[in-house]
């Protein structure tokens, strides 16, 4: 997930292409990677 992120394969093309809204700013992005990036390590730890 973390990859298609910042490939911006995520959200799909398709998808955003309905719902504009949908795209993630660079905000978004660098937040929704932080959080997946403590997530996997709190993951990793237990």
């Amino acid at each position: 997930m973390v990859s298609q992120i910042e490939k911006d394969e995520m959200p799909l093309l398709s998808y955003t292409f309905i719902h504009r809204e949908a795209r993630l700013s660079k905000e978004s992005k660098k937040a929704l990677l932080g959080y997946l990036s403590a997530l996997q390590d709190s993951l990793l730890q237990h």
